[in-house]
C-alpha cells in the first residue's frame, strides 16, 4: 500500500484509501521526517524538535518509544519507506511539499496554487512548523508578485530587420531627452528614418520602465477613427477595455511606469494631440515617443527634427542595400564619384536611397547617377509647392514605380486595396485577374520586396506610410472589380475562421482575425453588398465580442442589421452584445426577436439561451430554468452536445444563485458539461464550468474542492488571455484562503485582483474592495 501524506490545510496521512492508525507523537514524527524527505536525519535532531524541554536521555527515549508505534502503524509499507542508517532516520516518500517547490522554482504559479490549498500543517503550532508555513507563503507571495509583474510588462515594439545606421548619437540623445521630458516628438519628412530611430530609441529605454514599453502604429487611421480602441489593443486590454474607451485606458496606465510609442500620427494629427494630452495630465509614470510629420504642439513637448543621413552614412546605407540586391556586387574605384552624386541627389533620405539601391542588379552606380541626374530631376519641379525634401522622396518613389516592368507597376498599385498588413494567399486572391494570372504573382511581389517597394516580416507584407500612399494615388488601386474580389476573400475567410471558435482551433483563428482586422474593417467600410456586408459585419462584431471589446462590435453589428433586420443570427449576437454590456431587457427584446422568426432549431436553442440568460442577470431563476431547459432539449435534438453542455454549465450557475436548485445535481451535471466541453476544445465555456464547480463547492465549506477548482479555471483564462477571467479567479482563491484563515495570502490575491479589475473598469473591483475590508 502507499503512504500518502498531506501538509497543506491541515495534517492528512493515509495508507492506501485508509488513515493511518497513530498517535499524536507518531504523528508529528512523520510529518517531521516527511518534511525532510528524502534527507537523512539525525536521531538527537529529532529528539530535539520534537521534545524541546526534555533532556537527552529522555529525548531519545521518547523517540524510541514514538518511532516503534509509527513502525506498528506503518506496518509492512515501514520496510520501503522508513529507514534507519546509525544514528540517522530517512523517511523515502514523495510529498505534495516537494511538489510545491518544484512548482515554485520553475514558476509554475498555477499548480503551486493547487497544491497550496491551505496553511502548512494548519492548527500546528511547533516552531519548526510556524517556520516552513512562512516559508511556504513567502515563497508563494515571491513567485505570484514576479509573475504579476511580467504580466504587467509590456514589450510588443518591434524587432528591427536590419541595422541602424549613422544614428548612434541621436539614439544616445534622444534617451536622454526621454529622462527630461514626458513628451518627444520626432519629425521631419516622409522617408527620413522617424519610425526606424524612434524604434531604437525605445528598445534602447524600454529597460528603463517598470511596465516595459508599448507600440502602437497609427498609420491605417482616420480623423475621427478611435485612437484609444487602438491603444487598448496594443496594451494588451480585454473585456471592458474598448468598451470603456478613453477612460478604461486611463484606469489601466493609471499607476504604470510605462514609455508609449506613437508612429505616424501626422494624418489625424488634431486627434493625436488631444489623446497625448489627455495621456500626459491623466497619469503620472506614462512617457510617450511619437513620430509625425509636424509637431503636436503641446505644452512640456520637446520636437527633435530627424535629419538625413550624413554623406558618409548615406553612402554606406546605399553600400548595405546594394549588396542585398545583388550580393556579388561591390564598389570600384569608379564608382566612389557616383556614390557621391546618388546620394547627394537624394539628399540622403533613406527611404529613397534604398529604393535607388535596388536598381544596382541592373544598373551600375555610375549609370544610376546618369539616370538621377535626368529624369528624376525633371520629376522634382512638378510640384514646387511641396517642401524640397518632399518632392525628393516623392520623384523617388515616382522614378522607381517607372522602373518596373508594367506587371510589377499594376500589382504594385493593386497591393494599395489591402490595409495594414497582408498575407501571399491574399495578394494571390484579390490581385490576380485576365492582366495578371496568380502564377506570376509570388515572384512579382519577391521582387516588390527585392527593390525596397514592400516589407515583408515574419510571413506577412506591408507597405511603408510613404509608399502605401502613393501607391493608392495610382487609378489601378481604386477599381470596383478589385475591391470586390477584397472584400470576398475577406467574407470566405472571416466565415472559415469564425467555424473554429469555440473548438481546439480557436486560438489561431483569433490570431487570424487579429491580423486581418484592418482588412476586415476596410472591406465593410467599402461594401456595398448586402450579403457581403451582412457577412463582414457578423464576422467582425463576433470576434471583437469575443475578445473582450463589446461596444466597439456594435458597430459592425448594426451595419450588418440594417441590411437584414430579422437576420436571427445577427439578432442573436447583438442580443449577446447587450448581455456583455448588462443591458437584460435589450438583450430580451433581440433574443425574443429572433425566436419569433423560427426555422433553424440551432438558432432557436441559442435564442432561448440568451433569453434564460437575460432572466437570470434580472433574478427571475425561474424563467431563466425554463429557457435554460428548453435549450438543452434542441441542442440536444440537432445533436449539438457542445451546445447542450453549455446549457448544463448555465444550470449549474443558476444553482449557485438559487438555493432552491438541486446543487448536487447540478455539481454532477457540471462536470459532464466540462468532459463534453474540453472534448469539442471551448476552453472559454471549460473555465466558467470549472469556476462554477468551485462556486458550489465553497457553498458547503470544501475549501480544497474549491481552491483546486478556481486554480484550474485561472490556468484557462490565463491561457486564452482572458484578464478578467484571470481577476475572477484571483479574487475567488481570495476567499478560499480567507475562510481558511490565511489572511496575508488573501490579501495578496485580493490586490491583485481589485488592480486587474480597475484595469478593466469592472465593477467587481468594488466587491473585491470589499472583500479586503473584510479581513480587517
Amino acid at each position: 500500500m502507499v503512504l500518502q501524506l498531506k501538509f497543506f490545510g491541515g495534517w492528512d496521512a493515509r495508507l492506501g484509501e485508509a488513515p493511518l492508525a497513530c498517535g499524536r507523537q507518531a504523528s508529528r514524527l512523520l510529518a517531521l521526517l516527511a518534511w525532510r524527505a528524502p534527507r537523512e536525519v539525525e536521531r538527537a535532531w529529532l529528539a530535539e524538535t520534537l521534545w524541546p524541554d526534555a533532556d537527552e536521555s529522555r529525548g531519545r527515549f521518547y523517540l524510541r518509544r514514538t518511532l516503534l508505534e509509527l513502525r506498528e502503524a506503518l506496518g509492512t509499507a515501514a520496510e520501503s519507506v522508513l529507514h534507519t542508517e546509525g544514528s540517522r532516520l530517512r523517511l523515502t516518500v514523495r510529498t505534495e511539499l516537494q511538489d510545491f517547490d518544484q512548482a515554485l522554482q520553475r514558476g509554475d504559479l498555477t499548480a503551486a496554487l493547487a497544491l497550496h490549498t491551505g496553511p502548512f500543517l494548519a492548527g500546528w503550532s511547533d516552531e519548526w512548523v510556524l517556520t516552513e508555513r512562512t516559508r511556504c507563503e513567502q515563497a508563494l507571495l515571491v513567485v505570484r508578485e514576479t509573475r504579476t509583474l511580467e504580466r504587467e510588462r509590456h514589450d510588443n515594439l518591434p524587432q528591427p530587420l536590419t541595422p541602424l545606421r549613422g544614428r548612434s548619437r541621436d539614439v544616445e540623445r534622444l534617451g536622454e531627452l526621454l529622462a527630461q521630458s514626458r513628451l518627444v516628438t520626432l519629425t521631419g519628412a516622409g522617408g527620413v528614418g522617424k519610425t526606424r530611430l524612434a524604434q531604437e530609441v525605445a528598445r534602447g529605454c524600454a529597460r528603463r520602465f517598470r511596465h516595459g514599453a508599448v507600440f502602437a502604429d497609427f498609420s491605417a487611421l482616420t480623423l475621427g477613427a478611435s485612437l484609444s480602441d487602438t491603444l487598448a489593443q496594443a496594451l494588451g486590454l480585454g473585456f471592458g477595455a474598448a468598451n470603456g474607451g478613453q477612460d478604461a485606458v486611463l484606469r489601466a496606465l493609471q499607476e504604470n511606469e510605462i514609455l508609449i510609442f506613437i508612429d505616424n500620427c501626422e494624418q489625424i494629427l488634431p486627434d493625436a494631440a488631444q489623446l497625448v494630452r489627455t495621456l500626459l495630465t491623466r497619469t503620472t509614470q506614462v512617457r510617450l515617443l511619437v513620430t509625425s510629420r509636424e509637431p503636436l504642439h503641446l505644452p512640456g513637448e520637446t520636437v527633435w527634427r530627424v535629419s538625413s543621413l550624413a554623406p558618409a552614412d548615406a553612402e554606406a546605407l546605399f553600400c548595405e542595400r546594394a549588396r542585398e540586391a545583388s550580393p556579388e556586387w561591390q564598389p570600384t574605384p569608379a564608382d566612389e564619384a557616383a556614390l557621391s552624386v546618388i546620394c547627394r541627389r537624394l539628399e540622403g533620405i533613406p527611404l529613397a536611397i534604398e529604393l535607388a539601391a535596388t536598381q544596382i542588379a541592373a544598373l551600375s552606380a555610375t549609370e544610376l547617377a546618369q539616370r538621377l541626374e535626368g529624369s528624376f530631376l525633371s520629376l522634382l519641379g512638378e510640384d514646387l509647392s511641396a517642401p524640397p525634401r518632399h518632392r525628393t522622396l516623392e520623384a523617388a518613389i515616382r522614378w522607381g514605380v517607372e522602373l518596373l516592368t508594367e506587371p510589377e507597376r499594376l500589382f504594385f498599385a493593386r497591393l494599395a486595396v489591402f490595409s495594414g498588413s497582408w498575407s501571399l494567399e491574399a495578394a494571390e486572391a484579390v490581385c490576380a485577374d485576365t492582366l495578371l494570372s496568380q502564377e506570376q504573382l509570388a515572384p512579382l511581389l519577391t521582387r516588390l520586396v527585392g527593390r525596397s517597394l514592400v516589407s515583408k516580416s515574419e510571413g506577412r507584407y506591408r507597405f511603408l506610410e510613404p509608399l502605401r500612399a502613393f501607391a493608392a494615388t495610382l487609378p489601378e488601386a481604386k477599381t470596383p472589380e478589385l475591391q470586390a474580389r477584397h472584400a470576398q476573400f475577406f467574407c470566405q475567410l472571416a466565415t472559415q475562421q469564425l467555424r473554429a471558435l469555440r473548438t481546439h482551433g480557436e486560438s489561431a483563428a483569433l490570431r487570424a482575425l487579429v491580423q486581418e482586422q484592418a482588412n476586415l474593417e476596410a472591406a465593410l467600410g467599402r461594401c456595398e453588398t448586402p450579403e457581403r456586408v451582412r457577412c463582414l459585419g457578423l464576422a467582425l462584431g463576433r470576434f471583437l465580442r469575443r475578445r473582450g471589446y463589446a461596444l466597439a462590435a456594435v458597430v459592425p453589428l448594426e451595419r450588418a442589421l440594417g441590411t437584414a433586420p430579422d437576420d436571427p443570427e445577427l439578432l442573436c449576437e447583438r442580443a449577446s452584445l447587450h448581455l456583455d454590456l448588462a443591458e437584460s431587457a435589450l438583450a430580451h427584446h433581440c433574443a425574443t426577436q429572433a425566436l419569433a422568426q423560427g426555422g433553424d432549431p440551432q438558432v432557436q436553442a441559442d435564442a432561448h439561451n440568451l433569453i434564460g440568460q437575460a432572466a437570470e442577470q434580472e433574478r427571475d431563476f425561474a424563467r431563466a430554468h425554463t429557457h435554460f431547459l428548453e435549450a438543452l432539449q434542441l441542442y440536444r435534438s440537432v445533436g449539438e452536445q457542445a451546445g447542450a453542455a453549455r446549457m448544463q454549465n448555465n444550470l449549474g450557475y443558476l444553482a449557485f444563485l438559487d438555493p432552491s436548485q438541486d446543487r448536487v445535481a447540478a455539481e454532477e451535471s457540471l462536470r459532464e458539461a466540462i468532459t463534453v466541453l474540453e472534448a469539442s476544445g471551448d476552453q472559454h465555456a471549460v473555465s466558467s464550468a470549472l469556476n462554477n464547480l468551485g462556486n458550489l463547492a465553497f457553498l458547503r465549506a470544501d475549501w480544497r474542492a474549491a481552491g483546486a477548482a478556481y486554480a484550474a479555471s485561472q490556468e484557462r483564462e490565463e491561457a486564452l488571455g482572458n484578464p478578467l477571467g484571470v481577476a475572477r479567479a484571483l479574487s475567488n482563491l481570495g476567499e478560499v484562503r480567507q475562510q481558511q484563515g490565511d489572511r496575508e495570502c488573501a490579501l495578496s490575491l485580493y490586490n491583485d485582483a481589485e488592480r486587474r479589475f480597475r484595469e478593466l473598469g469592472s465593477p467587481l473591483a468594488d466587491y473585491t474592495a470589499q472583500l479586503k475590508e473584510s479581513l480587517g
